[in-house]
């Protein structure tokens, strides 16, 4: 699903492998302005401290090692120090009135996502506002690197639309909610800006469930999540209004679509995207179960992650002229049964079309150059010809599927691949045990 679409201001201890536990502190208690603590994997321990005379200290202590053990200080720039007391002072309100700041604690997780190293830091269901914000900060200007138990270095992907700046975005766009119409409509100019959090129309009472979505002339981008009716994690119910929305109509002044825009809107059934869109974002589309068929304007260079994944009813899409791209999982779990290739394609990415069960043919275009492991397994293919262009095919990118009962999988040995001589075709049919019949 998509990540930080579900928010929520409640604060919920949750189990991973580990966990920080964040205590604010008043800035009248000492000088400190906010002190956190990070465990880090239960080996070791930052305190994070930020003073009122712009003082940022980090402390590291391991629990079962004697080296690297330690502490630096130093002094903030204006920008930075102001930019966390904006986000202390936003937490103090964002705190119930009946909380007291010096005695409310925070948990979050910190997760790893690749291998056994930590890249990034996720939030887990619930994604506190303020606090996580202020770690990730002072996480970037850390003096001291941060480790885990494997010695991975702990790093932020973190964009700097604070929640403390959301209630200024998109001042220049306007929305409305028609209950007779169950239309909910959106009129201005310019980029709709990404918030950190859920729009604010994601939160509008609960008798809002548009049937229809209007963007009009002059706004140029939808943004992140806008539409997004993501699923619950535990019980697979939709979150979100948009789940029973049926149209959504997007004017010819867009450009661009954020990730996630669409995302589980079951029931659009159709969407018209318009001539000058250049950019679509990852799972944009993902799981519009209801859309049969799309057509991608020529100003797309890029088919990203996943954006038509799980689209089942999904039969024919014509693509631009001058995509050069279709990355992972972009049209896997889809009905497709008619895509044509255009010669601009350079690389077909991870899974692409992968479980498209009902496509009987592919034409692999002459200068395509990459096609990426699994790329068309447990598709309906029984044969495909490829270009002498082509100079690297991934494992089990053609000729898998599996059987009708569906309880196994493996290489169809009756499958047939054409190419040249001396070719990466010929040298992964034989590979692979596949037919080759030379061009």
């Amino acid at each position: 699903s998509c990540n930080n679409t579900n928010n929520t201001k409640k604060s919920v201890k949750t189990k991973s492998k580990a966990t920080s536990k964040i205590t604010y502190v008043k800035e009248s208690n000492g000088n400190s302005l906010v002190k956190i603590k990070l465990n880090d994997n239960i080996d070791a321990c930052y305190t994070f401290n930020v003073t009122t005379d712009k003082v940022f200290t980090v402390k590291r202590d391991f629990k079962y090692k004697t080296k690297n053990n330690g502490e630096k200080s130093i002094l903030l720039s204006d920008k930075d120090y102001k930019e966390i007391t904006d986000l202390v002072n936003n937490t103090k309100d964002f705190l119930d009135s009946d909380d007291n700041p010096t005695d409310k604690e925070f948990y979050f997780d910190i997760t790893t996502i690749r291998g056994e190293k930590y890249t990034d830091l996720t939030y887990g269901d619930y994604f506190r506002a303020g606090y996580d914000q202020i770690l990730t900060k002072l996480i970037k200007l850390s003096p001291i690197k941060i480790v885990d138990t494997y010695n991975g270095k702990i790093t932020v992907d973190y964009e700097d639309n604070f929640y403390v700046e959301d209630k200024d975005k998109n001042k220049n766009i306007d929305y409305n909610y028609d209950k007779k119409t169950k239309t909910l409509s959106f009129t201005g100019t310019g980029k709709m800006e990404d918030y950190e959090y859920a729009p604010p129309w994601q939160d509008m009472e609960y008798d809002c469930t548009p049937e229809n979505v209007v963007v009009n002339d002059g706004i140029t981008r939808i943004c992140k999540d806008a539409f997004s009716a993501d699923s619950d994690g535990n019980s697979g119910e939709p979150r979100y209004y948009f789940y029973l929305t049926k149209s959504i109509k997007i004017p010819e002044s867009v450009t661009e679509i954020g990730d996630c825009a669409f995302y589980y809107c079951h029931n659009l059934q159709s969407i018209k995207l318009p001539k000058k869109l250049n950019k679509i974002g990852e799972r944009a589309f993902e799981e519009c179960k209801s859309i049969k068929t799309l057509t991608i304007p020529d100003g797309v260079t890029k088919i990203k992650e996943y954006t038509f994944r799980g689209c089942e009813k999904l039969e024919e899409v014509k693509l631009g002229k001058n995509i050069t791209i279709i990355d992972w999982g972009a049209f896997s779990d889809t009905n497709l049964k008619l895509v044509k290739l255009q010669p601009a394609l350079k690389k077909i990415g991870f899974m692409a079309f992968a479980s498209c069960k009902q496509l009987k043919e592919i034409n692999i275009p002459e200068g395509l150059q990459y096609i990426d492991d699994f790329a068309f397994i447990y598709c309906g293919l029984t044969s495909v010809t490829i270009p002498k262009s082509v100079t690297h095919i991934g494992y089990e990118a053609f000729g898998y599927k599996w059987d009708d009962k569906m309880k196994a999988f493996g290489p169809d040995k009756t499958f047939i691949i054409k190419g040249y001589k001396g070719s990466e075709a010929e040298r992964y049919a034989k590979a692979n045990g596949f037919s080759f019949i030379a061009v």
